[in-house]
């Protein structure tokens, strides 16, 4: 309700809405978690929430070396995210 000087008053307008508060959830499908890959091809997984996703960030690191997946590049190195639903 909006009132103006002159005490003229709007009529009330109501809005139902939710907050939501709970953290999506991720799955990482492939790799597995403590393998070795000489080569890997893809990599797998879901993510989800009760309400919808606006965004998924995937990064991928190479532990022996510390270097990121530059998925721009195409190559190791980088540090940027993929934001997207697929990746292939």
């Amino acid at each position: 309700m909006a009132v103006d000087l002159a005490e003229n008053g709007s009529s009330w307008i109501y809005r139902s809405f939710t907050i939501d508060t709970l953290t999506p959830n991720v799955t990482i499908t492939t790799p597995k978690s403590g393998e070795y890959y000489q080569n890997m091809t893809q990599a797998t997984g879901t993510a989800g929430d009760e309400t919808r996703l606006s965004t998924v960030r995937i990064s991928l690191a190479d532990n022996a070396t510390g270097r990121w997946w530059d998925w721009s590049a195409d190559a190791w190195g980088g540090t940027t995210f993929y934001e997207g639903g697929t990746v292939r």
